[in-house]
């Protein structure tokens, strides 16, 4: 069974699709707000956050389909802090390693793309292996929100969670040099990816006879695949 995790930005061909995926029963149900949402709603609240600079969106993708999305909320950078958040609402996608794939790319996009110095979540009692991910990624409980929320006539609690910059770096440079030959191993996959899509690119340019622009896909495929060689020539020291 193939594995391939990739993560990218949100497009605006995604407005439709992502009001389905929103709107999903075992999506929602771990959402402060858990009741569906009207097309005219989620168009407003779409077109908004594509040019809000204090939201950024990516779509989580599984061997080539969308499984999720991801998001940062409230990005201040005065106080260099922000939220964030994800779900997956393919249920067949569970199990694979997403999760702890999504909670690495944000932890380093936030800390070393960034340079923010605080991360903040939020999760629900009712969802017990969310928070248990956080932990055992770094996070630090700040409290707990009793009986905050109302879900199905019932009061229920909030955790909230937070990582310092400096928690992070210290984490990273305590790995051990297995991890560090993972971290190689899951680059290479990701510029695998985008090779993948390279390909299929230059059969249907060929199909059409188009020798010119298969050139220049060609030309992006050498350069992915140098990236390549180099992370393995790192994997192989040692």
């Amino acid at each position: 069974m193939s594995n391939l995790i990739n993560i990218r930005d949100i497009a605006p061909s995604d407005k439709d699709p992502m009001r389905g995926w929103r709107n999903l029963r075992h999506v929602r149900t771990y959402m402060y707000n858990d009741k569906p949402i009207t097309k005219e709603e989620h168009s407003f609240w779409f077109d908004f956050m594509m040019y809000d600079p204090t939201r950024k969106y990516w779509v989580i993708e599984l061997d080539n389909n969308p499984i999720g999305v991801v998001n940062l909320a409230n990005i201040n950078t005065l106080n260099q802090s922000c939220d964030w958040a994800f779900y997956i609402h393919d249920e067949k996608s569970r199990g694979r390693g997403v999760g702890s794939f999504v909670e690495k790319f944000i932890l380093e996009y936030v800390f070393l793309e960034m340079g923010l110095n605080k991360l903040n979540c939020e999760v629900l009692e009712s969802n017990p292996k969310v928070v248990e991910m956080h932990k055992k990624f770094g996070f630090v409980e700040e409290g707990f929100f009793r009986e905050a929320i109302k879900k199905d006539e019932k009061m229920i609690g909030v955790h909230r969670l937070s990582m310092l910059k400096g928690e992070y770096l210290s984490s990273v440079e305590e790995k051990t040099g297995i991890d560090k030959d993972l971290d190689i191993i899951n680059k290479i996959q990701k510029i695998r990816s985008k090779n993948n899509i390279n390909w299929m690119d230059i059969l249907r340019l060929c199909l059409k006879e188009n020798n010119k622009e298969a050139k220049k896909i060609i030309s992006n495929i050498n350069s992915h695949d140098s990236e390549i060689s180099k992370l393995v020539e790192e994997l192989s020291k040692g």
